[in-house]
């Protein structure tokens, strides 16, 4: 049996929190987060003007306000990676393509999607075409835990409930 196979096997559950499987998108609807453009600029942002990207990123990924300490707290917390790590994990997170082992659990085991608004409707007709047994949940931003954490924490809840 694959490594892969066996690994499913002995996971019970799985829960992706705004991640699909992929990454990169090199063609239309293929799951892919963004384009190479937009990659280059989380790299070129993490090179350049990582301070400023990053606070600018952190903005974005809550999708709520934040007052200036949550602000100042979140661009000190990232900014402990050393840059060289931040644009190694961004580099492998840009090429992953984790779908065959996605496509090994759909029907397996329970999964759930949690996604953000921004890109759920293209989210879930990827996962409709690809995991069409996954489970979905739709929340404002990328850092739903920090925005909303009574709503994420009852979705996560109501799933952890249905698989235990």
């Amino acid at each position: 049996m694959p490594t892969s196979a066996r690994r499913a096997r002995a996971v019970k559950a799985f829960i992706a929190i705004d991640e699909l499987p992929k990454s990169l998108a090199t063609a239309e609807n293929d799951g892919g987060e963004a384009d190479l453009a937009t990659w280059r600029q989380f790299i070129d942002g993490t090179t350049y003007t990582r301070r400023e990207f990053t606070r600018e990123f952190s903005r974005w990924i809550v999708k709520r306000d934040l007052s200036a300490e949550e602000l100042d707290w979140l661009v000190d917390q990232s900014l402990q990676t050393p840059t060289s790590t931040a644009l190694l994990l961004l580099i492998h997170a840009m090429f992953a393509d984790y779908t065959p082992e996605a496509r090994l659990m759909d029907g397996r085991i329970p999964v759930l999607n949690v996604l953000r608004e921004e890109r759920a409707e293209r989210a879930v007709a990827w996962l409709r075409a690809n995991l069409p047994n996954a489970e979905s949940f739709v929340c404002k931003g990328h850092m739903h835990f920090w925005a909303e954490p009574e709503v994420f924490n009852a979705a996560l809840d109501a799933f952890l409930r249905k698989v235990a």
